[in-house]
């Protein structure tokens, strides 16, 4: 059965939300289903998209999802052919082509989606033959390595799940998110936003761990070694230098103790937003972008390589 567009959302009413899940439900009912979608909907690599083209991409597919894929092929037009289409005016409707082209179908938004999916299938593969050997019971090779993402509850901590998948994806590794509970915090309830970053976490392929501790830099790092894990990423933090002065600096001490271990922190991408609880577990709001549309296509479609 073909299948367009797997990102995309269903109408109101439809069985599921979203067409992967409609295609997820085909698979286990013995159906074989070739679809599509462009690298932009991968949602590892939503972040990373947004960062280099400008444009927010609220339509995303668990990477899990797609890798389950038994084949996947990069359909990879260059660069230069795709926008020559486009000026032929072969892919949007009458006028829409000039303002295609000078934005999100400009020369270096192409290579770097190009680059992106490049890499994505890179690290699939690597994944695809180290289950082969282990399956296969073959000796001397190496251990799977670990990535741990630690998870604060912060709204915009999403993006450091995401970056820790990438990691994760391009060494081989097994994701793993971690949350330390502190003493205050367990007065207060979980964080607001921590539900959805589990999910997130499932959802990229990774699992989650949760421990108890006052000083969480040094349960991140006892929590790192005992996974035997090569990565932590760390979000970078909100508080003034005058708070961290008083109250210490869990990125501070974690770098400081780490060791063999290789930190990241990753910048903080969006400012800190009061979230209600009824809004726990919600997707965000989506946000209006100036995209042509495709003509014959429903907006959103954006033709670039991607694995298909």
């Amino acid at each position: 059965m073909l299948v367009d567009e797997l990102a995309h959302t269903d109408a109101p009413g439809c069985r599921f939300e979203k067409r992967w899940q409609d295609v997820e439900e085909l698979l286990n009912a013995g159906i074989d289903v070739v679809t599509n979608l462009n690298i932009q909907h991968l949602e590892s690599l939503n972040d990373a998209v947004e960062t280099l083209t400008g444009f927010a991409q609220r339509e995303t597919v668990p990477d899990a999802f797609v890798a389950s894929a038994d084949r996947i092929d990069l359909v990879d037009v260059e660069p230069k052919q795709l926008r020559e289409r486009i000026a032929e005016g072969a892919v949007f409707a009458h006028g829409e082509a000039p303002a295609a082209l000078a934005r999100y179908f400009s020369s270096e938004h192409l290579v770097a989606l190009r680059e992106l999916a490049l890499g994505w299938l890179e690290g699939r593969d690597r994944v695809e033959a180290a289950e082969l050997r282990s399956r296969e019971g073959l000796r001397f090779t190496a251990p799977p390595g670990r990535v741990v993402a630690a998870l604060t509850g912060e709204a915009e901590g999403e993006h450091v799940i995401r970056r820790a998948a990438q990691l994760a994806a391009a060494s081989s590794s097994e994701l793993v998110g971690l949350h330390v509970r502190t003493p205050s915090a367990q007065v207060g309830g979980p964080p607001l936003w921590l539900e959805r970053q589990q999910r997130l976490l499932l959802a990229l392929g990774g699992r989650y761990a949760e421990t108890a501790a006052e000083d969480v830099a040094t349960a991140v790092l006892d929590f790192v070694r005992s996974e035997q894990a090569q990565q932590l990423v760390l979000g970078a933090t909100r508080r003034s230098r005058h708070d961290e002065f008083r109250h210490g600096s869990v990125i501070n001490e974690a770098i400081s103790n780490a060791g063999a271990i290789e930190v990241h922190v990753i910048p903080a991408r969006r400012p800190s937003k009061l979230v209600q609880p009824t809004q726990i577990g919600q997707p965000p709001p989506p946000r209006r972008v100036g995209l042509p549309a495709r003509a014959g296509r429903p907006a959103g479609c954006w033709p670039c390589s991607c694995p298909r």
